[in-house]
């Protein structure tokens, strides 16, 4: 029996002989991944780019809804405080004495005496 070597195709193109486990099906997957995993971080990047302004965004707006809000609250006291001054000033004009007062003032008078006058219907 003679012994004879076996020679790989690797070997005999001249090519380095290969890794155990690796398969020309994972190096192109590697190669492949590089791609997918720079697009996937540009992609996350974005994303949290998006988030982030989302965010600045919603906190801008809730910071003009309270100036908003404190304003309207400052007009609804003055308002408030207006109403009632006008309110008091109703009462002081509604007043008895006061109309008494005005009504002398213009020349009006209490008649001596009361007459009622009654009214027929149909004459």
């Amino acid at each position: 029996m003679t012994a004879t070597a076996r020679v790989s195709p690797r070997s005999a193109l001249g090519l380095p002989p290969r890794r155990p486990g690796a398969s020309p099906e994972a190096r192109h997957v590697g190669r492949s991944a590089r791609p997918r995993l720079r697009r996937l971080a540009v992609l996350t990047v974005l994303a949290v780019a998006l988030v982030l302004v989302t965010f600045v965004y919603c906190q801008i707006q809730i910071s003009q809804t309270a100036v908003a809000r404190s304003a309207a609250d400052a007009r609804l006291a003055d308002e408030t405080a207006r109403i009632e001054s006008l309110r008091n000033e109703v009462a002081q004009l509604e007043s008895p004495a006061r109309i008494v007062a005005e009504a002398r003032r213009l020349g009006f008078v209490t008649p001596e005496r009361t007459e009622f006058l009654s009214v027929r219907r149909g004459s």
